[in-house]
């Protein structure tokens, strides 16, 4: 019988990143937006989809957040 085990730290990580990606990106909305931007103006944090190793959850949100808000991207 398998047991989740194995994987309950794997969940831990994704769950931690998921945290980091969301506040990278409100910090990268409010770079372009400003730090007034109200909350229920805030678009919702997507889902973290895999990131390589070798880079860091927060600042993949940093950058998603700014293509976001920027007048540029739809």
């Amino acid at each position: 019988m398998c047991s989740g085990l194995a994987f309950a730290d794997q969940d831990r990580d994704q769950n931690a990143d998921q945290e980091d990606f969301c506040k990278g990106w409100v910090q990268g909305i409010k770079m372009i937006k400003g730090n007034h931007l109200r909350k229920m103006d805030m678009p919702k944090c997507p889902t973290l989809r895999q990131i390589d190793p070798d880079r860091s959850a927060f600042r993949e949100g940093l950058k998603a957040g700014r293509a976001k808000a920027s007048f540029r991207s739809r």
